[in-house]
C-alpha cells in the first residue's frame, strides 16, 4: 500500500476478534469470533466517517 502510494487507513480494537459486530457471535474471544460492544460502536461510527467522506456530495 505504501509502495503503491495508496491513501488507507488501518483501525485494530483491542481486544476484537472476527463477528465484533453480532451480539449472537457469543462472548468468547478464544474461540475466534465473539462479539465486543465497545469495538462494535467505534466501528460504526468509523464507517459513518468514512462513507461521508467518500460519498461527499
Amino acid at each position: 500500500m505504501n509502495e503503491a502510494k495508496v491513501d488507507y487507513q488501518f483501525i485494530a480494537y483491542s481486544g476484537a476478534v472476527h463477528a465484533f459486530t453480532n451480539p449472537q457471535a457469543g462472548s468468547d474471544p478464544s474461540k475466534g469470533a465473539a462479539y465486543q460492544a465497545a469495538a462494535d460502536r467505534r466501528s460504526w461510527e468509523a464507517m459513518k466517517l468514512f462513507f461521508a467522506e467518500i460519498f461527499k456530495k
